[in-house]
């Protein structure tokens, strides 16, 4: 005796009409389609067996001798073309302020006789990571000569989390010579501040400051030839954000990040 694995009761009115079963059926052989009654129409044209839709079924027998009843519109659908939803949860989301995160304290060059230097996370409360990182400390001679990226992470009261990075150069002590005293050398005071800030500069080539924005965008800047001095960079026509100001010479160039709060 045949085992029924699927069943419904529709209402078919006289005529064509389309019958929606929505049965889910697993890969096998032998299944049968049948109705009780009414008796439903049949073309009366042979037809030949196995009949196949699209690699995905394949009718290969009748209990009316050549005849297929009641299958001339078949729609299947695969499981792989299936979508699952479930039902929609009520989510709460908790939006928090943006943070700007910076690292002052820390230069982009020194060398390997250099002291460690106490680099200052903003906003306070973070961590640093990188070659010769100790705490909130940047030790040169730690690091080693080279290139390293130095890493502030921080996570605010809502458990979000960011981080900005600064490369660091470490230069060997043997190799200061007349071509490393070109590079310029200078310092930004009231960092951060409300935009307005005192650079003090030593460069023993004309140099142009330039100031850009996050984007890398430049937003303002300034040709001097004095070689050394102090001058005044005022921001406060610009909104609240990190920024970098450049110091470029003829050959050479120099960078340091500076906020506006």
């Amino acid at each position: 005796m045949d085992n029924l694995l699927e069943s419904i009761a529709v209402f078919i009115p006289a005529g064509e009409s389309r019958v929606v079963l929505n049965f889910s059926v697993k890969p096998g052989y032998g299944y049968k389609l049948f109705s009780k009654t009414p008796y439903l129409w049949r073309d009366t044209i042979p037809s030949f067996s196995p009949y196949r839709i699209s690699n995905i079924i394949e009718l290969y027998g009748t209990g009316q001798d050549k005849y297929y009843p009641y299958m001339y519109d078949w729609e299947i659908v695969t499981e792989a073309n299936k979508t699952c939803e479930s039902i929609r949860q009520v989510v709460f989301a908790q939006v928090g302020n943006r943070h700007l995160l910076s690292i002052t304290g820390l230069d982009t060059v020194y060398r390997n006789t250099d002291s460690a230097v106490t680099m200052t996370g903003v906003p306070p409360g973070g961590v640093f990571f990188g070659a010769g990182v100790n705490g909130n400390t940047f030790d040169p001679s730690l690091a080693g000569i080279g290139t390293h990226t130095v890493k502030y992470a921080y996570m605010d009261e809502l458990g979000c989390t960011d981080s900005t990075l600064l490369q660091v150069t470490v230069n060997s002590s043997q190799s200061v010579n007349q071509a490393d005293s070109l590079y310029p050398i200078f310092n930004v005071f009231s960092n951060p501040s409300s935009g307005l800030f005192t650079m003090k500069v030593k460069s023993v080539e004309p140099y142009k400051i330039a100031v850009y924005d996050i984007m890398g965008n430049q937003i303002k800047d300034k040709t001097s030839f004095v070689n050394t001095g102090e001058l005044t960079l005022d921001l406060r026509e610009f909104p609240q954000g990190i920024y970098t100001v450049g110091i470029m010479t003829k050959n050479h160039s120099a960078q340091k990040k500076i906020i506006v709060n």
